[in-house]
Parts: structure tokens; sequence; C-alpha cells
């Protein structure tokens, strides 16, 4: 078997995920027919960067706390961290591969990839802390990889560009809505309902001049990127953001899919990495649909 090697000089960054930063803008740029048309008319009305800021850890050393994706409000720029777009990756490949395991038999080829699903979810978690460098001769990465792991590399990829190019549109309907306009005096209620606008409003953009089958994808997309913030700390409860698997809850159901969609079935299995990661107990019982599972387990993490 060979390995396959995606880099190329012109890459920035010290991580693997630095071979897709040309994806994530393209795909962002081009999240629905429209929208490089109203990224012109937002830059036009509240200033907004004509780049996405890409900070990479030029340190090499452990740095700050892992950030998702933020406005820099006087500047108006979105800015994503190298290291929490490796987080994400991580976090996508692991839920590929425990949703293998719904459906494909137990044998050592399954058992195999549950190990490396958590080693991957384990090297997530390294990046929550700080900067922490990612071996590519153990652990499976988009950049450089063995001929037999090319298929859930690409899985991967794919869906981790939907899904974090669904928080850069979140980023980006915060500044749409005027959320980033001085906000000092919000209550912590304004601003966990601003969370749930932005992502009703990026759920749009994402759907806007799509098919039902062609947003199936981007479904999928939200609903991981949403499902990643479970794995940040063991409470699911925020100040100022929404509860995460209120936030999950909301979003599916805003998107309408069926009862039995996959949407809801990520959901299920993001709550059982959940468990397994915090060590939970949590009750599995039989339910009509993955949406009532969801909303069974959910509830005993109130």
């Amino acid at each position: 078997m060979s390995l396959i090697n995606q880099y190329k000089a012109t890459h920035e960054g010290y991580l693997p995920i630095r071979v897709l930063q040309y994806n994530i803008v393209f795909k962002f740029e081009n999240s629905n027919p429209n929208f490089l048309t109203e990224i012109k008319k937002i830059r036009s009305e509240y200033g907004l960067s004509s780049d996405i800021v890409y900070g990479i850890n030029t340190s090499r050393g452990v740095g700050g706390k892992l950030r998702g994706p933020f406005v820099l409000n006087d500047k108006m720029e979105i800015h994503l961290q190298e290291t929490f777009s490796a987080y994400l990756w991580c976090i996508c490949c692991s839920l590929i591969i425990a949703t293998y395991h719904v459906s494909e038999p137990d044998n050592q080829y399954y058992r195999d990839r549950k190990c490396m699903g958590k080693r991957i979810m384990s090297y997530a978690q390294s990046l929550i802390r700080g900067y922490h460098d990612w071996d590519k001769s153990k652990l499976i990465n988009p950049e450089l990889y063995n001929s037999r792991d090319k298929n859930l590399v690409e899985k991967t990829n794919d869906l981790f560009i939907h899904s974090i190019n669904f928080i850069l549109c979140h980023e980006f309907c915060h500044i749409k809505l005027g959320h980033c306009s001085k906000n000092n005096h919000l209550t912590n209620e304004e601003r966990r309902e601003r969370e749930i606008e932005a992502d009703i409003a990026a759920i749009d953009i994402l759907a806007y001049g799509k098919t039902s089958q062609e947003f199936m994808k981007e479904s999928v997309g939200i609903t991981v990127a949403i499902c990643s913030l479970l794995f940040v700390r063991e409470s699911i409860a925020n100040e100022t953001h929404p509860d995460n698997d209120t936030r999950i809850a909301e979003a599916v159901s805003y998107m309408q899919v069926d009862e039995n969609d996959t949407s809801w079935l990520i959901a299920c299995i993001s709550i059982n990495l959940f468990q397994e990661l915090f060590n939970l107990n949590l009750i599995w019982n039989q339910q009509t649909s993955y949406k009532e599972l969801f909303l069974h387990l959910s509830s005993q993490l109130e």
C-alpha cells in the first residue's frame, strides 16, 4: 500500500489540516449561488473584511485554549484558528467511524477502525488544552495517509468542509444581523437568542438555491458542526450560548428533516461519544425514531 501526500509548498501552517485551507475559502464563497453578492453587500454596509483571517500557531508551542471561529468586532474580520480546524476534522472522522458501526458487521477491520476513531478523538481533546503536533505517522490525517485510508480521508474532508462552512456562515450572520455592534449590556438570555438567530440565518444561507437532495450534505455538516461543541467540556450548559443539546435540537428541527434522518442519527451517536468521553451512564431505551432517541438522551443531560 502506497502513501498519498497532499502537501504543497503553498500550504501554510504546521498541522495537516493546512492542505484544506483553500477548500475552506472556496466553499465559503460559494455557500449558495448568490452568496458572493451578499458578501459584497455586507462588506459595503458593515465593512466586512475581504478575507477570512487564518490563525496559525507560529510558536509551535503550547498556545491558548481552543477557540472556535469568531468575529473581531472592531475590524469586522472573521477569524479561524488552525487548531480549531484540526479539532473539527478529528471530530468529523470520529463520527464517520462511529456511524459505520451502526450498520456494519463487527469484525477485525471495524474494530481497528474503532481504535482509530478513539485515537483521533484523543488528539482532538489535546487541542482543547492548546497546540499539539499531529503525528502523521500514527494518526489518520488529511495530508499524508495510506492509500487504504483514502476513502475515509475523503469522506472526512467532505464532511469537514461542510461543517466548518456552517460555522463560518454563522459568524457571517452575526455581522449580517447587526450582532457585532457594541453589545456589552445584553443579558445572557439575549446573547443565547442571538446565537440561535445566527444558526437559523446560516442554515437559510446554505439551503438557498438547493434541492432537498443537494441540501442533504449541508444538513449533515450543520449537525456535525453543532455536535462538535459537545466534546469541548463535560457540561452541556453555557452562560452566553444555548445549551449544546438544545442548540442541536433547534437546528435539526428547523431543517425539517425526517425523524430518522442521518442528522438525528449523528446527534444520537454524538451523545454516545460524549457519554463515553466523560464516563456518563445514560439510559438507552428503545424509541420510535432517532429524533425521539436523541430527545430521550438529552433529557438526561439536564
